[in-house]
């Protein structure tokens, strides 16, 4: 009667959880929906314009594509509703639940257990570090990692289970779907699910083999070459897939995942910071009273994650030969997880919350197993006082985040001014920066489309991240041009010097803008500027759209631009040089048309990365030159470089850049 009711007790905690998860994802999570989060939206858009499920004009980041992720579901998903902003967070909700449902999976099938009931809370409740709860409860991107976790070890194990007497077809069939669709994504997939599998795999036939003599050699051998070719095959399937995708589209490969190590006089100093960002995923807050709930959910936040992250694993090591082959299993998958993964963090600097997520995910269900059965089920003199303890961490999360809902309404209102001042003055398109763009594009429930762009300095260039370029298409409609207060006033000599007089500017006063770098939101003065024309005439487009065209490009004072025809006229002396973008690794043939340009003097080159550019000329003639170039590493500033040293008069009609 008892464990009944300790059981009961841990349900009620479940089901709090997730009550209060559920309140928080449908009220402040719609106010939450920033940019980041409003990718799934606009993706959605894009498939539906393109009628394509990648499409062609999107332009990806860090070498990922939108498969394995809350991202697809909520492009699916939001197309069908008006209300974009709802449709986000259901979409949201439902992965949610979809992953419950993979840790309820892998507790009841793999591991006989009811643990889910403390595995659950931890995931969606106790990760409240302000990064780790964007990422799971709003924005949601990094919940299809557990998925992964708990799916991709338990379809495994059942299916090695299976070997000795009929290979489990339904679970080989789920297993193919999973690992394809994961390494859909990028190749990131491989160290965190592909080469850790196979290690579960060597090291349990190893366990069976050698130690326990369950198997003998061609058996072993037998099931090695099965597994492996189960994880194998859908991985090199999905991964071709992958590099097909890659071909046709930007992908921005190098800016953020780039792997460089960090050294190892650093190596100290990170180690330090990756645990207290583990600290951080479960909300420690440093500097905060003694008193009052920050405090006490601080508490909560130190001692669970010391407890799961830290003691129970070393506790269940210690009971690790006595454990049951899927205990065993999936702690060999959890190590080479974690280890492939920390190693990531610490010697490449990526101390963020999101990388740590992951690991963080194997210990949830490594530590909420070890403490059903050995705290719970075998009711020892520690089950009263875990249950109690559990209660009272529920109760002050539940509560945490229930206050975190205050307010929701006034930002909500905020965005709705924002789009309704926008389309009182009859502006449908605009730009601005990344924060302050796209997630209006989501409030306006897409009736105001919009363009990210770097107001730096005196020219106006297209940030291809994360978005449809076809947002950079002259729609010869009006336009307009967004920036808070303090982006304002540094564009000033932009808006003086290379852009036109605006035929009207407002503020939209006192309106809540989002702080990437926080994670909150900060109360701002819009300034908006509206153009009779579309401002994408004036954009700098780098090489996406395989030219470079006189909004690209600066001259020295010896050139003529002819904006409409994409034409230059060069002088004696002449030179141009754009468009100071991002060009990806690989191999360009660079065509330059036009008339007497054969003693033209073409160059590539990049202030960061001069290095990584080599270039070859083809052929050369009176009305077209024609270079070779390979870049070795993705550059960030790419330059091309065009001068006319000798010819009176020289004229430059059209220069191409195809990537091979």
């Amino acid at each position: 009667m008892k464990s009944k009711k300790i059981n009961i007790l841990f349900i009620l905690c479940a089901a709090v959880s997730l009550i209060a998860v559920t309140i928080f994802i449908f009220t402040y999570g719609q106010a939450y929906v920033h940019s980041d989060t409003a990718i799934a939206n606009r993706y959605g858009w894009s498939m539906v314009e393109n009628k394509n499920l990648f499409p062609r004009t999107w332009n990806f980041v860090n070498s990922e594509i939108y498969a394995f992720r809350v991202t697809s579901l909520a492009a699916f998903i939001t197309p069908f509703f008006h209300n974009q902003i709802f449709a986000r967070m259901l979409a949201t909700f439902i992965f949610m639940l979809i992953v419950l449902a993979g840790i309820a999976f892998c507790s009841r099938k793999m591991f006989k257990s009811n643990f889910f009931f403390i595995a659950a809370p931890l995931f969606i409740l106790f990760l409240t570090g302000t990064e780790s709860r964007n990422m799971i409860l709003t924005e949601g991107t990094y919940m299809s990692e557990m998925l992964g976790i708990t799916l991709g070890a338990t379809l495994m194990y059942r299916i090695y289970e299976s070997i000795n007497r009929k290979l489990a077809i339904k679970e080989t069939i789920a297993y193919a779907i999973v690992i394809f669709i994961m390494t859909l994504g990028g190749s990131r997939y491989f160290a965190e699910q592909v080469l850790p599998m196979i290690c579960a795999c060597a090291g349990i036939l190893f366990f069976d083999w050698i130690l326990r003599h369950e198997l003998s050699f061609k058996e072993a051998l037998k099931r090695l070459a099965i597994t492996c070719a189960i994880i194998v095959a859908p991985s090199i399937a999905g991964y071709v897939t992958y590099k097909w995708i890659c071909s046709w589209h930007l992908m921005n490969s190098g800016r953020t995942d780039s792997l460089h190590f960090v050294g190892f006089d650093l190596l100290p100093t990170l180690i330090q910071s990756a645990l207290i960002t583990i600290y951080r995923c479960f909300g420690y807050t440093g500097g905060v009273s003694m008193l009052g709930l920050t405090n006490a959910r601080n508490i909560v936040s130190i001692v669970t994650c010391t407890l799961i992250c830290f003691v129970i694993p070393v506790l269940q090591l210690i009971k690790m030969p006595h454990e049951s082959k899927a205990v065993k299993f999936f702690s060999l998958f959890g190590l080479a997880h974690n280890v492939a993964l920390m190693s990531v963090v610490i010697l490449f600097g990526k101390c963020q919350e999101r990388y740590c997520l992951s690991t963080i995910y194997v210990c949830i269900i490594i530590s909420s197993r070890y403490i059903w059965t050995y705290w719970i089920e075998n009711k020892s003199k520690l089950t009263a006082i875990v249950a109690a303890c559990f209660v009272i961490a529920v109760i002050i999360e539940s509560a945490f985040i229930l206050r975190l809902t205050v307010g929701y309404k006034d930002i909500i209102a905020s965005h709705q001014r924002v789009v309704a001042e926008l389309e009182n003055h009859d502006i449908h398109k605009g730009y601005g920066t990344y924060w302050t763009s796209y997630m209006f594009e989501a409030y306006s429930n897409g009736d105001i489309k919009f363009g990210e762009i770097d107001a730096h300095g005196i020219k106006l260039d297209a940030w291809m991240w994360n978005n449809d370029r076809d947002r950079y298409k002259d729609d010869h409609c009006k336009t307009a041009l967004i920036f808070t207060a303090d982006e304002n006033e540094a564009a000033q000599e932009l808006l003086t010097g290379y852009l036109p007089q605006a035929y009207d500017s407002f503020i939209i006063p006192e309106v809540y803008d989002f702080d990437g770098f926080s994670f909150t939101y900060e109360l701002t003065n819009l300034v908006v500027y509206c153009y009779d024309f579309d401002l994408a005439k004036k954009i700098n487009d780098g090489i996406v759209d395989g030219r470079l065209s006189a909004k690209d490009t600066f001259n020295n004072g010896l050139v003529m631009a002819d904006d409409e025809k994409d034409e230059f006229t060069f002088y004696p002396g002449g030179l141009i040089k754009g468009p100071y973008s991002i060009a990806e690794k690989g191999e360009y043939t660079i065509t330059i048309e036009g008339e007497n340009i054969s003693t033209m003097q073409a160059s590539f080159t990049s202030e960061e990365n001069a290095h990584d550019i080599v270039s070859k000329n083809v052929s050369t003639d009176a009305d077209k030159q024609v270079w070779h170039l390979k870049l070795n590493n993705t550059v960030e500033d790419f330059c091309i470089v065009l001068e006319n040293p000798d010819q009176p008069e020289a004229r430059v009609q059209h220069i191409s850049i195809e990537k091979k």
